[in-house]
């Protein structure tokens, strides 16, 4: 499925965002944005839901209710990330929660797969070495950094010549 720049980095700052939403651009994008909305809805990439006047949204509905835009697991497959995950309360896919309570190995052979492997290695990964495994943008990598950590994995990044380093630790490693 081919995305425009605009709608990854839209589906990617969902995948971050704590409750999966889509939040509005801090600047206004113009066109590329409003045109790549109605495209990710029609798609199944993203859906509309109400939401609370604290929460970001994008419309008003006739009624006056605010109306948000949530990331679906077609929208996380989009993004490289492996929707078919249990998340960490069983929920759907399309209604993740931010709170991790357990590690959930990803599908041998998926680029989570690989992206594990590379953050188990001694030295670690940087953002270029996931983009080059993995073909990703570096939004994308970062947003499966994300993805990880919301599923219980602890992640440490130390900084160094070559740029941020990212390490994924054992259990025991984390407990220490």
């Amino acid at each position: 499925m081919a995305l425009t720049d605009t709608q990854l980095v839209l589906l990617s700052a969902a995948a971050q965002h704590e409750e999966h939403l889509v939040p509005p651009p801090a600047t206004p994008k113009g066109r590329a944005v409003q045109n790549a909305l109605p495209s990710l809805i029609r798609r199944g990439l993203v859906k509309e839901q109400l939401v609370s006047a604290q929460q970001p949204h994008w419309r008003t509905d006739e009624a006056g209710q605010l109306i948000g835009l949530r990331i679906t697991a077609a929208g996380l497959a989009a993004l490289g990330l492996d929707p078919s995950e249990p998340t960490d309360h069983g929920a759907a896919p399309d209604q993740l929660d931010a709170t991790p309570q357990h590690q959930v190995a990803p599908r041998a052979g998926t680029k989570q797969d690989l992206l594990l492997q590379l953050l188990r290695q001694e030295q670690g990964a940087t953002i270029t070495d996931m983009m080059a495994a993995t073909g990703w943008l570096p939004h994308t990598a970062r947003a499966a950094l994300t993805g990880l950590r919301r599923r219980g994995y602890h992640l440490t990044r130390t900084s160094g010549e070559a740029g941020s380093t990212y390490r994924v630790h054992t259990a025991a490693e984390a407990v220490c």
